[in-house]
């Protein structure tokens, strides 16, 4: 086996130490930050934000008796218009979908911002490294990122890398904010087969929507309007393709032509989308976890084995599945068991302004690895919210205004998230209303998408009704909830 260059280990040092720092490491850094943070919220900073108003003399004292949050509590308070920053730099704010057509608006400081650069770093060094330590990164690194414009923290993250010289990425052609994402794809993947392209970043429903866009491109057309479009060895690709009678059985697909090393994902459907994206775009997948409100929080390693958490991105704590959300309860990474399942408690560092944030997603421990750190996986939504390919979050209020508007009343309906042919869906069980499946499944459809415009955007992204309705026959006892995603309803 060839040896690693000095300086790859050095890079590798400076980027990737974090994701394979021992256990004992990983909670003093988590301690040193938190110790920080702590002390300037004692300082008077950010008293508006946080509930509680008191200072806290230590982290033990903090762990005991500061409460828990969810993001309603943050609603009213972080807006760019009055947002006080407590003397921190303001780099970019940050926004995603949430429930019922509102925004999740998230102030990134520049120490935070900066911080998951580098994280965004290493996931592009750990997506393509086939052994500890080695790093196939250079400035002719060719990145093709199926991302949303800003002000989403993916679009922020991928401009500032390109920026920074790291990569080749497709980024500064694409900066028109303007740009629908089907005019996004169309020019990252029209100089993609013309180039070639090295990893392929976006987040797992998009990258179903690119893959369509992809074969809508280069599908019926003659070979000369193919090579003036994406290049000579594209379309000589193709037409061997074609000899050899693949593309008359199989349709085309994105890894054929554009053979990426390795495809960077996230969202709520990673876990379960990976194999058909790797077929797909012919790319190992390397998974990150991640959220407007902490950055990236965990990345797989080379091996692509579980979810491994950043000690540097928030401080972590933990809640098992089932326990009361109560501040004294939480549990931290080395207090947790192989097999268990844990909503993860976010308390912000480098200023940002969460503090014990409950994340709603609820993941599983699958190994600890080697210097003793639990390696995680994604299971479902630890509360009442569906996630919709990570466009759209349905909660039980949306959901109840929705079926009244068609005369389904709580108490008549139960839902929960599975996949369908591979496609994740939003499935309502819906009692006395049987042989009605077609009629009430499309003026749900409709009311969903006239209440929520996260539903509609969810719909048109993922270019189909991402609904189902069962009826039943007779009314069975229904609590009229939205039960966590894929968690089988009680019928």
């Amino acid at each position: 086996m060839e040896a690693i260059d000095p300086g790859e280990r050095r890079h590798w040092r400076e980027y990737c130490s974090i994701i394979q720092s021992p256990l004992g490491q990983f909670l003093d850094v988590q301690n040193t930050l938190l110790s920080e943070q702590l002390s300037q919220l004692a300082a008077g900073q950010w008293t508006s934000i946080f509930p509680s108003k008191r200072p806290f003399k230590s982290i033990q004292e903090f762990r005991r008796v500061a409460p828990l949050h969810e993001w309603r509590d943050y609603l009213d308070v972080l807006r760019p218009e009055t947002y006080n920053t407590g003397g921190e730099e303001v780099q970019c704010w940050v926004q995603t979908s949430w429930c019922h057509g509102t925004w999740k608006q998230v102030p990134w400081t520049r120490r935070f911002f900066d911080a998951q650069c580098r994280h965004t770093i290493a996931a592009l060094m750990m997506s393509v490294a086939r052994r500890e330590g080695e790093v196939r990164l250079n400035k002719d690194f060719r990145v093709l990122p199926l991302l949303p414009g800003t002000p989403f923290a993916s679009a922020w993250l991928g401009q500032a890398v390109t920026q920074r010289g790291v990569v080749n990425s497709y980024l500064e052609e694409q900066n028109d904010d303007s740009a629908t994402m089907p005019q996004r794809m169309q020019a990252g993947i029209q100089r993609s087969l013309r180039t070639g392209v090295d990893c392929v970043v976006g987040m797992a429903s998009t990258l179903l929507m690119a893959r369509r866009e992809f074969q809508r491109m280069t599908a019926n057309t003659h070979f000369p309007s193919f090579a003036a479009s994406f290049g000579i060895p594209s379309a000589v690709r193709r037409e061997l393709l074609k000899l050899s009678g693949f593309r008359n059985s199989h349709p085309l697909e994105p890894g054929s032509l554009l053979s990426p090393k390795s495809v960077i994902t996230w969202g709520a459907d990673t876990t379960f989308l990976t194999p058909a994206l790797e077929a797909q775009w012919g790319g190992r997948v390397l998974q990150l976890y991640a959220s407007s409100e902490a950055g990236i929080l965990a990345m797989q390693d080379w091996r692509r084995r579980g979810l491994i958490f950043l000690p540097t991105s928030a401080f972590l704590e933990f809640r098992p599945e089932d326990a009361e959300p109560e501040a004294g309860s939480l549990l931290l990474l080395d207090q947790l068991e192989e097999g268990g399942c844990y909503e993860p408690v976010l308390t912000s560092f480098y200023g940002m302004p969460f503090l014990r944030l409950r994340q709603g997603d609820l993941l599983r421990v699958v190994r600890h690895n080697e210097h003793g750190v639990p390696e995680f996986e994604f299971v479902s939504r630890a509360d009442d919210v569906i996630d919709i390919g990570s466009i759209a979050r349905i909660d039980r209020p949306t959901l109840a205004e929705a079926l009244a508007s068609v005369g389904v009343e709580n108490g008549q309906w139960e839902a929960k998230k599975e996949y369908l042919d591979g496609r994740p869906m939003l499935c309502l069980y819906v009692a006395d209303h049987a042989g009605r499946e077609g009629e009430l499944q499309r003026r749900v459809h409709h009311a969903l998408g006239k209440i929520d415009p996260h539903y509609r955007e969810a719909a048109f992204t993922l270019r189909y009704p991402p609904l189902r309705v069962v009826t039943l026959p007779a009314p069975p006892v229904l609590n009229g909830v939205a039960v966590p995603e894929m968690v089988s309803a009680a019928l």
